[in-house]
């Protein structure tokens, strides 16, 4: 009966010799053209812009919640929007308003190190701090007025979203307030599933864009009776379209 070991290398020959065929070029061209399809029409904005982001718990049997905030910082805007479908359009003396759909997804990721305790806005450093990351999609309902002027790409534009996200956070929050337990804010911290929703105001200007926007997720954590993160944030960013 032959060793298993010198069984090895008869086995792997078929494997190491379809390996070294070429791919069918035919087969790549496909798919290659099947990619650029499915992104034709869709746009990545990236760019910079001021945000605040707070977090926020409860827990059975404990007294009190738990608020965190960031207290507003700088971060990183990259933000995906899908092709438009477009659901109605009124023309107007220049352009027209444009009511429509598509798919937004959006990801980041947060620190939360300032404890809410004798304000709503503007918390205190207690030592907590919760981070964490985050990655959402969401059909978006949205309205487009424009081009404002002849001649130019200006554009003004709201919508709102519903849509399914995951978050992974971990850390301390302390719940009652100055005097309350500190206890884990995500034991584990493991992948959550999550509600998003968002809202947005934006101006476009050509590639250009400065957008308002909103973003809300309702986390389902078996730790906790109910934890959110909310943020608001004003960015500017160029967008790319393929």
């Amino acid at each position: 009966m032959p060793r298993p070991l010198a069984v090895l290398p008869c086995l792997l020959l078929p494997l190491l010799l379809q390996a070294e065929e070429p791919a069918d070029p035919g087969l790549l061209k496909t798919l290659a053209g099947r990619a650029q399809e499915e992104l034709r029409g869709s746009s990545v904005t990236l760019g910079a812009g001021y945000i605040q982001g707070t977090f926020k718990a409860t827990k059975a049997g404990t007294p009190g919640n738990a608020q965190l905030t960031d207290n507003g910082k700088a971060n990183l805007l990259l933000d995906y929007q899908g092709r438009e479908k477009a659901l109605a359009r009124v023309p107007m003396k220049n352009g027209a308003f444009l009511l429509g759909w598509n798919l937004t997804a959006t990801a980041g990721q947060f620190t939360a190190d300032r404890q809410l305790v004798n304000s709503a806005f503007t918390g205190t450093n207690l030592g907590t701090s919760v981070k964490g990351q985050y990655a959402a999609v969401a059909p978006s309902l949205f309205l487009r007025m424009g081009p404002l002027y002849p001649g130019t790409e200006i554009y003004w534009s709201f919508g709102a979203g519903l849509g399914v996200a995951a978050a992974k956070y971990q850390g301390t929050a302390q719940f009652g307030g100055s005097a309350g337990p500190v206890l884990n804010a995500s034991p584990g911290g493991g992948v959550k599933p999550a509600l998003f929703e968002t809202a947005f105001w934006q101006l476009d200007l050509g590639h250009w864009v400065v957008v308002f926007n909103s973003k809300y997720f309702l986390i389902r954590d078996a730790n906790f009776s109910s934890t959110s993160y909310e943020v608001y944030g004003l960015s500017a960013g160029y967008r790319i379209t393929f």
